[in-house]
């Protein structure tokens, strides 16, 4: 017989992720103004904060200079993908596009900057590949290599907000120590700067998996046991 299932550590994930989503609330409310960035897409920006909200696998870009307005926010899932007019890629269409902007602007292409957050090692690499071969510098990330990560995915899931005038990103996580981090000239990874809450978070996602199995199978037996009853009930020797 199955013990009755302890919350604890499903309150314990849960109250992570509330308060990560609490303090992104509280944060966002400092905005008169703000821009919702969804994927797959990237969006020319002027004047104006920018954020995107249940971030797991994904990456971020954010690429900007501090002597000009304009910037560029991307929130993509996949190199490739399909939109309802066809399938693009993107490095080979939306950073094509993008460096079409750049090369226009006033301002030469290695004065702008990028901030990069993700998400799936590959496509992380892939973005940090390209901007680098355009001579854009990365001057912040934040990796937390979401596939290699033991978690539970409320846990990994973050939000995200840039501010355009401190050219700083604000990111809201239950992985991160007080569920938030400020990027703005450091590089950051969960594996290397967050080691220590590593174990405990997993402790928890495990704690969290077991007895979410056990609650399964309780009703699973429990559903065994109202068939057995209504075949018995229902047959006539």
């Amino acid at each position: 017989m199955f013990k009755k299932t302890d919350l604890s550590s499903t309150i314990s994930i849960r109250s992570l992720r509330n308060n990560a989503l609490e303090k992104y609330e509280s944060e966002r409310k400092n905005f008169q103004e703000i821009e919702v960035i969804s994927f797959p897409a990237y969006k020319i920006l002027n004047g104006v904060s920018s954020e995107t909200r249940d971030v797991c696998s994904c990456c971020i870009f954010i690429i900007y200079s501090k002597s000009n307005t304009t910037y560029f926010f991307g929130h993509f899932n996949s190199i490739e993908y399909i939109l309802p007019s066809g399938p693009r890629n993107l490095l080979n269409d939306d950073f094509k596009e993008i460096m079409g902007y750049l090369k226009d602007s006033p301002l030469p292409v290695d004065t702008y900057e990028a901030i990069l957050i993700g998400g799936e090692q590959r496509l992380f690499d892939a973005i940090a590949a390209y901007l680098s071969s355009q001579n854009i510098k990365i001057t912040a990330s934040y990796h937390d290599n979401y596939n290699q990560l033991a978690l539970d995915d409320t846990l990994q899931t973050k939000s995200i907000i840039f501010n355009h005038t401190t050219h700083k990103v604000t990111i809201f996580s239950g992985v991160l120590p007080k569920q938030t981090l400020i990027l703005d000239n450091a590089h950051l990874t969960f594996k290397d700067n967050f080691q220590e809450k590593k174990e405990e978070l997993e402790k928890l996602t495990a704690e969290c998996n077991k007895k979410e199995l056990e609650k399964l199978m309780a009703n699973y037996g429990n559903e065994v046991t109202d068939e057995l009853t209504c075949n018995q009930a229902s047959f006539k020797p």
